[in-house]
Parts: C-alpha cells; structure tokens; sequence
C-alpha cells in the first residue's frame, strides 16, 4: 500500500485531538456541552482519511471483496476483541454488585455490535459506537466506489442531495436503527475522502469556501426558524446524526480542505510531522489507542474521585495510560496477517536467459 505522510499526519492529530481534547472534555467534565460543541468536528475528516487510504490501497481496484473482508475485519476486530476481554473483566472486578454475571458480561463486550452496552462501567465502552459502523463503512465501500458518479452534476449539487438524504434519515425515530444511520450519515464523508484522493481537483477551494458558507447559513437558518437553542447543540446532534450536524460538520471540513490547500509543502511539512515524538505515538498506534482509552480513562476516573485528584492530574494520567495501553497492545492489529494475503495469479514463466554471445552484442 503507498502511504501518504498528509494523510498519517492528519490521522494522528485527530486521534490525539479525539483523545485529549474532546473525551478529556467530555469525559471529565470540563467543558459543558455548549462549551465543547462547537469543537466537535472529528469524525467527518475521519472518515474521510479513511475513504482515501482507501483509495490509496486500492487504486480503483480493490480485489476480491472476500480477502477484502476477511482483512480488514481481522485488522479490525482482533484488537476489539482483546480490550472487549479486558473489559469485561474490569466489569466483573470494579463493578461486581451490579455486573450481570460472566456469560451476559463477555457477550456484552465480545460482540461488537453491542460493545459492552448492557454490562457497562464508567466510560469503559463509551466511544465503541464507532466500532460496528466502521465495521459496516468498510464493508460496503467496496461496492458504494464502484458506482461513478456523473461528471456533469456539480459540488452544490450533490451538497443538495446529501443534505435531502440526510433530512429524509432524520425522519427515522430516534431510539431506532441508531448504528444504520450513523452508518449512512458517515459513508458519505467516507466516499468524499475517497473521491478527492482519486480527484484532488476536483473541488476547487472556491468551491470549499462556496459549500463552507452554505453550512453556514444553513445552520443559522435551522436555528431562525425553530427557534430552538439546541439546533446549535452538536453534542445533541451528534448521537445520532442529524442534518444540523451534517452541515456543521462540512462547514469545519470546508475550512479545512480551503487551508490546506494553500499550505506550502504540504507533504514534507507532514513527514515532519510524523516523526515528532508527541504525535508518533497516535500515528503509529492509534487504533489501539482508541480502544484503550476507555479503559485508561475510567481507571483514571476512579483513581482521581478515591484520591481527590485534580481533572488536570486525571487526564494527564488517562492519556499516558491510553498511550501505554496501545503500544503494548498494538502489535495484536497486525497479528497474523501475512497469513492472510489472498492468493495472487501464478507469476508469468520467466524468460530464458540469454546467451553469452547475444548478452555480449
């Protein structure tokens, strides 16, 4: 696969802005949640690192869909399944009045589209909800980038008729198909980032600022004609997606794309980047990371209410903790994975190899 140092770049300052800022904030209680809305912008980009690596890997073409599956879903459930083990065990040591017992407690946190919902502790399986419509976005992605899009329909076009799909789920009630819409809402962010990786021009930064003011004004007007402070709450709109969060999240994606493209050498500043030893960590480790910050965090939590600690003394702590626990937990993410390489064609019968005379003239 060739690898791109913006895209690793991006990806562990995401992960460190997932971990510290956003569930240090929340979490820990720092920050209200009008205070940390605003700042709630991770997950669209992410997505879309994902939708170009990708694209990256595949170059259009992505093989057979079952090594296709049976890779990624290796990648991806393996080191799932080992924090889901320590979890359960954590529920069953910290919180044995009220865990439900061993069976209930490992199938809670070995399936992973439950992730630990009915034998929970402290923040242990709190942003696992990622983990099932990850599962789902890579599983379809195969089949939704075979589909080609027509050249003639332009960004506000489709901006339109996202915005329509998306306004057309959110008729969908709230206390259902949650893990579907969130997969349907973070599939398009996904296709954006495998579509720009294949056309990087394809959006002019015009364009970005054109759709970023769309968001905007899309957003103030949500908020004018319902007369309701919470349309700007995006911690409110976030579980599960909504369109006020759809157009907040493209806004600060907007931005985004419109600075960066302008960024004078872009990708050497992010090989540089990359080998800074605060970001190494989250670039080399940093699905395990996210996993394990669950744990580290609510071992934290614990430690800093038994002991009086200070917030700024837990989240120090849970961020180390969360950085140790996916380094020694990280080599499981490539565990045994040569093994599964699908089988190639047979290589083509070498040519023979040429006489002295003919290799002397």
């Amino acid at each position: 696969m060739q690898r791109s140092a913006t895209l690793d770049a991006v990806r562990g300052i995401l992960m460190l802005y997932i971990v510290v800022v956003i569930h240090g904030a929340v979490w820990l209680q720092l920050a209200s949640d009008q205070g940390i809305s605003p700042w709630l912008f991770e997950m669209p980009p992410m997505f879309m690192v994902s939708g170009a690596a990708f694209w990256l890997q595949t170059r259009g073409q992505p093989g057979p869909y079952a090594a296709h599956l049976l890779k990624r879903g290796w990648r991806i459930l393996l080191p799932y399944l080992a924090y889901g083990l320590a979890c359960a065990i954590t529920v069953e040591v910290m919180a044995e009045a009220s865990a439900p017992g061993w069976p209930t407690t490992l199938w809670n946190w070995l399936n992973p589209m439950l992730h630990g919902r009915a034998a929970a502790w402290s923040v242990l399986g709190a942003h696992l909800w990622f983990i099932p419509v990850f599962l789902l976005v890579t599983a379809a992605l195969p089949w939704a980038t075979r589909w080609r899009a027509p050249a003639a329909i332009p960004p506000w076009g489709w901006l339109l008729a996202w915005v329509a799909l998306q306004a057309a789920v959110d008729l969908i009630p709230q206390s259902q198909l949650l893990t579907l819409r969130q997969t349907v809402h973070f599939m398009g962010y996904t296709l954006l980032g495998w579509h720009l990786a294949r056309a990087p021009e394809a959006i002019s930064t015009r364009q970005w600022l054109g759709i970023g003011l769309a968001g905007v004004s899309g957003l103030l007007l949500m908020r004018w004609w319902q007369a309701d402070p919470g349309v700007l709450n995006m911690q409110q709109h976030k579980f599960p997606p909504s369109t006020p969060y759809l157009l907040f999240g493209l806004s600060w994606v907007s931005l985004f794309m419109a600075l960066g493209a302008h960024l004078p050498q872009r990708e050497a500043l992010a090989a540089r980047l990359v080998r800074q030893a605060w970001l190494r960590p989250f670039v080399r480790d940093g699905y395990s990371i996210y996993l394990w910050q669950g744990l580290s965090f609510s071992l934290a939590m614990a430690a800093a209410q038994r002991w009086q600690w200070p917030a700024w003394s837990a989240l120090v702590s849970a961020t180390l903790g969360a950085i140790l626990f996916g380094r020694l937990t990280s080599p499981i993410e490539r565990l045994g994975l040569q093994r599964l390489r699908w089988p190639s064609a047979p290589h083509a019968p070498r040519a023979p190899a040429a006489s002295a005379k003919t290799s002397r003239a």
